[in-house]
């Protein structure tokens, strides 16, 4: 964790406060704040390592996706975990094609932010099956021929253990990370590889990488 510097790139002073003791309670001491994009800016310039962004999307209540697409080009080391209020369907497709790397509603527990971290930390994205049905719909209003998604027949459990697979990660690891027995997972992962019609764990990449889940 020390090595990692969290951001929270939020305009809402009570929510971005209330974040920051929350994941300096859970042991996350490189935490700042700014409350808009200059701020963000002078922030990330100055931080050492790893950074990670905690950013509200509708920074200065409009959409900021174009400054996080610049601030990723700018600076390659950055890992965008995006929060917002809105459950906009084109909003989550837009975010990941600026290169987010989460995408969480605010009405959902703080848990999951740190679940979030916990997971751009070791290198894997982190999307819910809320985020993934709301790209899937905003596909699926405008390119029909991809509607078919497969990977939204996966349970909620199957979907963690799809993104940690496609992440590279092993069976080993991926049962340490969600405290399940290695048989489970070699289960989960019989399971998804049928639903997704593949054979081998590099055709799960790919498939990650061509419906843009990584």
């Amino acid at each position: 964790m020390e090595k990692t510097t969290i951001i929270i790139a939020d305009d809402h002073t009570i929510y971005r406060k209330g974040l920051a003791a929350h994941l300096l309670m859970n042991g996350y001491s490189r935490v700042k704040e700014a409350a808009d994009e200059d701020e963000l800016g002078v922030l990330v310039r100055g931080a050492a390592g790893g950074i990670i962004v905690l950013f509200d999307v509708w920074l200065g209540n409009r959409d900021a996706t174009g400054a996080m697409a610049r601030l990723l080009r700018q600076n390659p080391r950055l890992r965008f975990i995006v929060l917002t209020d809105r459950d906009e369907e084109k909003l989550a497709l837009k975010c990941v094609r600026s290169g987010a790397a989460g995408f969480i509603h605010k009405a959902q527990p703080a848990s999951e932010i740190l679940r979030a971290i916990e997971s751009v930390m070791a290198g894997t994205n982190y999307f819910n099956r809320r985020c993934v049905r709301l790209m899937a719909a905003s596909i699926q209003s405008t390119r029909p021929e991809e509607a078919a998604l497969p990977h939204l027949t996966l349970t909620e459990r199957e979907y963690s253990v799809f993104l940690l697979l496609a992440g590279g990660l092993p069976n080993k690891e991926i049962s340490h990370r969600l405290r399940l027995a290695e048989p489970t997972i070699s289960t989960y992962k019989k399971h998804i590889f049928q639903k997704l019609n593949i054979k081998s764990p590099i055709e799960l990449g790919v498939y990650a990488m061509k419906n843009k889940l990584l």
